[in-house]
């Protein structure tokens, strides 16, 4: 569970969730102060995260040097359609067949799991 609470200046907001911390605001020119990670790059982060662990874990897993790959994730929004668009940046050392084997566990994160299901809001009420 994650809490989330009002800071000072406008915006800011800690985000908690046990002893882990991390702030989102908005951008200068909605009135934040740009100082933490906007709402949807959180959703962003949430999806990157996913993949690097998974990544990482899979390499691990089958001793994959993955050396400086990493992972991009951006956030493409329109009317109808929201879209993840992700990319695996490779290390030039790892081999077309691991990349292979890789990138067919990331399409199965947990994360992408989640965000490929129907999604519903339930206001918890609070007495």
């Amino acid at each position: 569970m994650v809490r989330a609470d009002a800071q000072s200046p406008d915006f800011l907001t800690q985000l908690s969730c046990g002893d882990h911390r991390v702030f989102a605001d908005v951008a200068l020119e909605k009135g934040g102060q740009g100082s933490g990670f906007r709402p949807h790059d959180l959703l962003e982060a949430a999806f990157a995260s996913c993949l690097q662990i998974t990544m990482r874990m899979y390499a691990n897993e089958h001793e994959i040097a993955l050396g400086d790959s990493h992972i991009v994730v951006e956030l493409v929004r329109s009317d109808d359609t929201t879209t993840f668009v992700y990319e695996v940046v490779f290390d030039r050392r790892c081999s077309n067949d691991d990349r292979e084997r890789i990138l067919d566990v990331l399409s199965r994160c947990p994360v992408k799991k989640t965000l490929s299901k129907t999604i519903a809001f339930d206001l918890k009420s609070s007495d």
